[in-house]
């Protein structure tokens, strides 16, 4: 995880317009609220939840920890949510 101090900077220096969260401490309380922390390895899931300004999961994105997510179809996910 990434503390949310290190989220705001790359936030601020792409102008994305919106909050990036990082589970960082205590460890996988924010994962675990989701329902997106493996318990038996110790760790998040690799899960990016897209809320609304109304606190509305709009979009789920979900990867096995050996897979990377495709940028392009999150920032596809993004452009379509917003």
């Amino acid at each position: 995880s990434v503390a949310a101090e290190e989220t705001r900077g790359p936030t601020d220096e792409t102008e994305l317009g919106f909050t990036m969260l990082s589970d960082f401490w205590p460890h996988g309380e924010i994962a675990s609220a989701f329902g997106a922390f493996d318990e038996s390895r110790g760790v998040p899931r690799r899960a990016s939840f897209f809320v609304d300004a109304a606190g509305t999961i709009r979009a789920v994105q979900a990867a096995e920890f050996h897979q990377r997510r495709d940028v392009g179809q999150t920032l596809a996910l993004l452009r379509a949510l917003s």
